[in-house]
C-alpha cells in the first residue's frame, strides 16, 4: 500500500470559478497575500474564504481585524448573507478584534491571544486584515518582525491556511511595504480599473507557490449571497477536429429564404454568423424574421437586444405580422450603461445556460464596443463564440457599421459575414445584401435585394 502521508493537500478559497482556476485551491498551510484599492472587496474575499471554510468544510476559522469593530464586521457580514454569528454559536468562527498595537510587548501579547484561540476552535484558517493599518502602528523593523517571527511561524507551525490582506493607494498597483511580496506563498492583486461610465473590478494572481496559474485579469463584482463573483466566461479546450465539416446533413436549419439556402446551404450547428451595415440597412428587420422561420420549425430562439427595449422588438415583430412566432420565442433587453462589458458578457452567458437555445441572436454589439476598447472587446467576445460553437448553437450577431471600410473585431472568428447595404434612387429606398464570407463555400458574385413589406413580411431576392 503506497503512504499517501506526503501528499499535498488543497484548500478552496470558497470562489468555484478561482478553486477551478486553481485546480482545487491553494496549497494547505499557504499564506496568501490579498492587496488591492479601497473598495474592491478584500474584507469580502477573506470573509468568503472563512465562511465556506466553516460551513462547507467544517474547518474553524479566526478573523483578526486591525480596523474594524466585531458588531461592524457581522453587520456587513450579514449585507452579503454570510451569518458568522451561528457559526460562531457552533465554535466554528472567531472574531478577534485588536485595534491598538504599538509595541514590541503588544505584538507579543496579539501572538498569544491567536494562539490561543487557534488552540480553542482548532483553527484551520486564518484572516488578518489589514497589513496596512499595522504599517501605521508599528515602524518598519516592528513589522517586519511581526511577519517574520511571529505571524507566519504561528501560522505554518499550526498548518494553517491564512490570508493577510493589505491596501493599495489609488493610481497605484504594487503593496509598496516591500517585503510582504516575497514571504508569502501567493499574491492576489484586487483593482479598480476605469472603464467606459464606470469602474469596473478585477482581479490578478500574480502568485500561488505550488500552483500553475494564468496571469490574467479576472472581472468580478461583489454580490448578496455570493460575495466575490467572477465574471468570467469558461476557458474551453481547442477542439482538434472541425466541427463543422463533420456535421450530418440533417443538422442544418433552413433560412427561410430559397436564395440565401442555396447560396449557405443551410445554417449547420454552432455556424456564427456576422450580420452588419449602417443604421437603417434592414439587419434588425431582416434578423427577427429569419428568427420567426426557425423558431416555426421547433427550434428554441433566444432574442437579446442590447441597444432596444422589448416593446421596440415586438412592434417590429407585429410589424411584419410575425408576432406568433415572436411570442415562442425567449426575448431579453440589456442596457450597457447600467452594467460593465463583464457584467454584461456574464449575463449572456447566463441566459444562455438557462435558455439552452438551438439558435440565438445578439443584436447591438456595438454597444458593448463603445464601452471597452477593440482588444477587450474582442477577447471577451471569442471567449463567447468559443463557448457556442462548444455548444454547437447558430447564432447571428448584429453589428451597425460601414464594413468593410471600417474594421469590426469579430470579422476573422465569425464564419459567415453578410452585409445590407442602402441607397437611395429615384426608385426610393433600395437594399442590398452583400454575402461577404463564406465558409461553407462560393460568395455570389452579385449582391442580392432585401425586399421588406410592411405588414407582409421579408424576402430576399
Amino acid at each position: 500500500m503506497k503512504n499517501n502521508s506526503n501528499k499535498v493537500r488543497k484548500v478552496p478559497l470558497g470562489i468555484p470559478e478561482i478553486d477551478e482556476l486553481t485546480h482545487g485551491g491553494v496549497i494547505e498551510g499557504s499564506i496568501i497575500l490579498v492587496a488591492g484599492h479601497p473598495g474592491t472587496g478584500k474584507t469580502t474575499l477573506g470573509a468568503k474564504f472563512l465562511y465556506v471554510g466553516a460551513k462547507v468544510y467544517s474547518e474553524p476559522g479566526i478573523y483578526v481585524s486591525f480596523a474594524e469593530a466585531r458588531d461592524d464586521f457581522y453587520k456587513f457580514m450579514d449585507l452579503l448573507g454570510f451569518d458568522f454569528k451561528s457559526l460562531e454559536e457552533k465554535g466554528l468562527f472567531k472574531f478577534i478584534g485588536l485595534p491598538t498595537v504599538s509595541d514590541k510587548d503588544a505584538i507579543n501579547l496579539f501572538i498569544g491571544i491567536v494562539s490561543d484561540v487557534i488552540k480553542e476552535i482548532n483553527a484551520k484558517r486564518l484572516v488578518v486584515d489589514s497589513l496596512s493599518a499595522l504599517s501605521v502602528m508599528l515602524s518598519p523593523a516592528q513589522l517586519r518582525a511581526f511577519l517574520h517571527t511571529g505571524l507566519i511561524p504561528l501560522l505554518k507551525n499550526n498548518r494553517i491556511t491564512g490570508i493577510i490582506i493589505a491596501d493599495i493607494p489609488y493610481g497605484k498597483d504594487f503593496v509598496g511595504f516591500g517585503i510582504e511580496e516575497f514571504i508569502v506563498d501567493g499574491v492576489i492583486l484586487m483593482k479598480l480599473v476605469k472603464g467606459f461610465l464606470r469602474y469596473e473590478r478585477v482581479m490578478e494572481i500574480r502568485k500561488l507557490r505550488g500552483i500553475e496559474v494564468p496571469i490574467v485579469e479576472i472581472p468580478y463584482t461583489i454580490k448578496y449571497g455570493h460575495g466575490i463573483r467572477p465574471l468570467m466566461i469558461p476557458e474551453l479546450e481547442i477542439s482538434k477536429r472541425r466541427y463543422i465539416s463533420e456535421e450530418p446533413r440533417h443538422e442544418l436549419i433552413s433560412t427561410g429564404f430559397k436564395t440565401l439556402d442555396k447560396i449557405l446551404g443551410g445554417i449547420p450547428s454552432g455556424v456564427q454568423i456576422l450580420f452588419t451595415g449602417p443604421s437603417g440597412s434592414g439587419k434588425s428587420v431582416l434578423a427577427l424574421y429569419l428568427a420567426s422561420k426557425i423558431v416555426d420549425k421547433g427550434f428554441n430562439v433566444t432574442y437579446i437586444s442590447l441597444d432596444e427595449s422589448i416593446d421596440t422588438i415586438e412592434y417590429r415583430a407585429r410589424y411584419l405580422r410575425v408576432y406568433d412566432s415572436f411570442s415562442k420565442m425567449k426575448i431579453y433587453s440589456l442596457n450597457p450603461i447600467t452594467m460593465t462589458l463583464s457584467e454584461i458578457c456574464k449575463e449572456i452567458e447566463e441566459i444562455i445556460t438557462n435558455t439552452k437555445p438551438d439558435f440565438i441572436i445578439m443584436d447591438g454589439l456595438k454597444a458593448l464596443e463603445k464601452m471597452s476598447n477593440p482588444q477587450i472587446f474582442w477577447s471577451t467576445m471569442i471567449k463567447l463564440i468559443s463557448l457556442l460553437k462548444s455548444r454547437k448553437i447558430r447564432a447571428v450577431y448584429i453589428y451597425a457599421s460601414e464594413f468593410p471600410k471600417e474594421k469590426i473585431p469579430l470579422d476573422t472568428i465569425v464564419d459567415v459575414i453578410l452585409i445590407a447595404e442602402l441607397s437611395i434612387s429615384v426608385r426610393g429606398i433600395i437594399r442590398r445584401l452583400i454575402v461577404w464570407k463564406n465558409r461553407f463555400g462560393e460568395t455570389p458574385k452579385r449582391p442580392l435585394h432585401i425586399v421588406i413589406k410592411p405588414f407582409e413580411g421579408v424576402n430576399i431576392e
